[in-house]
């Protein structure tokens, strides 16, 4: 199976004739019924049936995974521009001398009280990024992956 890089740089697979786009095979429209149905492997009425209604439920699945993760990406933009904002606060205030004084987030409606000194570097959680532990990072690197997908 060959693989290229399609117009939006996202890669393309091919094989068999057919192109696939995430692993998403393409569709195949048919004009002339009679020609499709002399093809092998569509003897009859009822296995071909089968067969496009097999491939009906692979796409409604896909769809529902895609519509699925674009409602959980949508729902992070929240999350992700109030994060933006708090690194470009903390790059304002890492001059002063005075500790930021704020509230860290524990667990879901539980907050600690925290002081957080001036400081060059900031520690960011980046999903599956981060390994288990956040890596530190200056204020610039920190807001890099934000600034470039904004």
């Amino acid at each position: 199976m060959a693989a290229s890089k399609d117009g939006c740089g996202v890669e393309v697979a091919s094989g068999n004739g057919r192109r696939l786009h995430l692993g998403i095979p393409e569709a195949v429209f048919v004009e002339d019924v009679d020609s499709f149905m002399k093809q092998p492997g569509n003897e009859t009425a009822d296995t071909v049936l089968k067969k496009l209604d097999e491939q009906y439920q692979k796409y409604k699945f896909m769809e529902l995974n895609l519509a699925q993760k674009k409602r959980r990406l949508k729902g992070q933009i929240p999350e992700i521009k109030q994060t933006l904002e708090i690194l470009k606060y903390m790059q304002k205030k890492k001059e002063s001398t005075n500790s930021l004084e704020t509230r860290f987030l524990l667990a879901d409606n539980l907050y600690c009280k925290a002081s957080v000194p001036p400081t060059d570097k900031v520690c960011l959680w980046l999903g599956a990024l981060a390994r288990g532990s956040p890596a530190p990072h200056t204020y610039s690197e920190a807001q890099g992956p934000f600034n470039q997908n904004h």
